[in-house]
């Protein structure tokens, strides 16, 4: 089944705080419209002091740690941006793994559910199943 997100972390700068800070950057490649975007987060241990969602039109930041996140829909070649912070004392971490991205492709009846694999070279995500609406 195709895939139509790519989904890449990169570790940021620390901020003024000495916090470590990561982004996942989650690219619809496909040439249609992805639709209801969803960013599940299965790493409730995680110590995170912030989450930022940025977009085009703007970011959200949230007060609250989240741990599913509506990241809304995604046009052909946009880009929608996911990042966290957490203490430097931590070690280093990445969430890549620990990620489910569901969707629905516009005109298309099923949902889609990727995970990102680490048996599969760094920063690819594959199609685990769809579920139909």
């Amino acid at each position: 089944m195709h895939t139509f997100l790519n989904i890449q972390e990169v570790p940021l700068e620390l901020d003024e705080h000495a916090f470590k800070k990561s982004q996942i950057r989650i690219t619809n490649t496909s040439s249609q419209f992805i639709n209801n975007l969803t960013l599940n987060i299965n790493a409730s241990d995680f110590p995170f002091i912030e989450q930022t969602i940025i977009r085009k039109r703007g970011s959200l930041s949230y007060d609250k740690i989240q741990l599913t996140l509506e990241l809304g829909n995604l046009a052909p070649n946009e880009t929608a941006l996911f990042e966290y912070k957490y203490p430097d004392t931590f070690t280093s971490y990445t969430l890549l793994t620990h990620l489910e991205f569901s969707y629905t492709p516009d005109n298309a009846d099923a949902q889609i559910i990727e995970t990102c694999n680490i048996s599969n070279p760094p920063n690819w995500c594959e199609t685990e199943k769809g579920i139909d609406k």
